[in-house]
């Protein structure tokens, strides 16, 4: 998987909760190889492919730095974030893809542990180490560098929602999960 082709995918969007997210065409990873596989195991197919640039973490961050800041303020640093997004080159290259596992609470609305699973794809993506290094710098934070990959199949005990990610907001938290190589 090392050797892929360079891919080049649209900008990162910040959507309304400070997230940010890349979208990921179907078909700019190849997944059929292992498509048979996950359904026999019960996984899903994720519903989108996406490259997540700023999770739930990052966008904690942002909204408390926000909450100090004037109207003024805000509108700047906002700006600067948009601007940041797009001033990097987020091409990738696809790298080794891991079966991942973890218990935990997902949601902060639903007060369950639960069992989640996933396939992941992860890419070496030299831009997402710059952003947060600059992020980090306009925030006066030290957020770990969020961890490159697509989520490509899923499984939970939950029926509902269809989708059960693990967020993977660092690589400490990745190597937590006893990723095993497939």
């Amino acid at each position: 998987m090392n050797n892929q082709q360079k891919q080049t995918p649209s900008q990162p969007l910040l959507q309304t909760d400070y997230q940010a997210v890349i979208p990921v065409a179907f078909d700019a990873i190849k997944y059929s190889d292992i498509e048979e596989r996950a359904k026999q195991e019960g996984f899903k197919r994720n519903k989108d492919f996406h490259i997540r640039v700023i999770g739930f973490e990052g966008a904690d961050a942002i909204k408390k730095t926000l909450a100090k800041l004037n109207q003024p303020g805000q509108e700047i640093l906002i700006k600067k974030i948009q601007d940041l997004l797009q001033s990097l080159n987020w091409s990738f290259k696809l790298s080794q893809r891991y079966h991942i596992k973890k218990s935990g609470q997902f949601s902060e609305k639903i007060s369950i542990t639960e069992d989640r699973e996933a396939y992941i794809q992860l890419l070496y993506l030299p831009a997402m180490e710059k952003f947060y290094n600059k992020l980090n710098s306009l925030l006066g934070t030290k957020l770990p560098t969020q961890i490159s990959h697509v989520t490509l199949f899923t499984k939970g005990e939950r029926k509902n929602p269809d989708y059960c990610g693990i967020p993977i907001p660092s690589k400490d938290e990745f190597e937590s999960m006893d990723p095993k190589l497939i």
